[in-house]
């Protein structure tokens, strides 16, 4: 929002580009769930299968760790993510 006066043809741009960002990211986002609902149905904890051999594999871990890693959150931030859970 800069401002600037937009011509209908623009607004319609923004408008379908703002749309189709949402519709890939949610995609991505049932797409990620389904998998891992179907590999934990699938496999038993360990257990790893080759979709193309040599090059891709699934295989079923748990992680019990933070996501992206503790070293970058500050005591305060693991503080409230500690209450919050």
């Amino acid at each position: 929002m800069d401002g600037a006066i937009r011509s209908p043809v623009e607004e319609l741009n923004m408008k379908l580009f703002r749309t189709g960002f949402v519709v890939i990211a949610l995609s991505v986002l049932v797409l990620d769930q389904v998998t891992k609902i179907l590999v934990s149905a699938q496999l038993i904890l360990g257990e790893s299968v080759s979709v193309i051999p040599g090059v891709f594999h699934l295989s079923l871990v748990r992680n019990s760790g933070m996501a992206f890693g503790a070293v970058f959150l500050c005591a305060e931030s693991l503080t409230a993510v500690g209450s919050v859970s």
